[in-house]
């Protein structure tokens, strides 16, 4: 665990939430899902190991929801990117989802 300010811990907690749920969205086609996950994956595990001792309860439960929406976020990206290459070996278009998970 990396001890931060609360500061940090914050903008960190924000960051992720924006990973997840508007770059995410922005992600059109099979390689830029991929390097979606790639930086959300690292942006998780970053987040996952910070502390901080001065953080307030909602601090930590936005903290805690964020993990959380995260893991749930790369799981669908990972079975999107498993549908669409797989569609993309059978030589088929497959539309990006636009409805938010």
């Amino acid at each position: 665990m990396s001890a931060v300010k609360v500061s940090e811990f914050r903008n960190s907690t924000d960051h992720l939430f924006r990973v997840i749920n508007v770059d995410y969205h922005a992600c059109v086609g099979l390689a830029e899902l991929r390097g979606w996950v790639v930086i959300a994956e690292r942006v998780f595990a970053e987040v996952s190991a910070l502390e901080c001792k001065r953080a307030n309860d909602y601090d930590r439960s936005q903290h805690g929801r964020s993990i959380e929406a995260a893991r749930d976020r790369l799981a669908v990206a990972k079975q999107r990117i498993a549908e669409l290459q797989l569609a993309e070996q059978k030589g088929q278009i497959l539309p990006f989802p636009i409805k938010a998970h």
